[in-house]
């Protein structure tokens, strides 16, 4: 049997909060994590990771930032060129 709206799992105890009831499983919206969709990726929406990186959305992601070259912070929203922002700060 298919989890009724909002539930996802083999028991169909567990929440699906940002994401569609498809049989079992929970099919999270774009921007949203975790097994139950629970965990909303950094930036505003529809411009997440400020559209500088790839969210890791979706069951299998944790809601973090892939930044793209040169961009870095949680949210992808930090521009440095290597050759003059890493001698004054370091960011992760």
């Amino acid at each position: 049997l298919d989890c009724a709206v909002g539930w996802a799992g083999d028991d169909c105890r567990r929440p699906c909060v940002q994401g569609d009831t498809v049989g079992r499983t929970c099919i999270c919206r774009p921007g949203w994590a975790l097994l139950n969709c629970s965990l909303e990726c950094p930036g505003p929406v529809g411009r997440r990771c400020h559209g500088h990186g790839q969210c890791l959305d979706g069951a299998a992601g944790n809601g973090t930032c892939q930044c793209a070259p040169q961009w870095y912070g949680a949210d992808c929203s930090v521009y440095c060129d290597p050759n003059t922002c890493f001698l004054e700060v370091v960011y992760p």
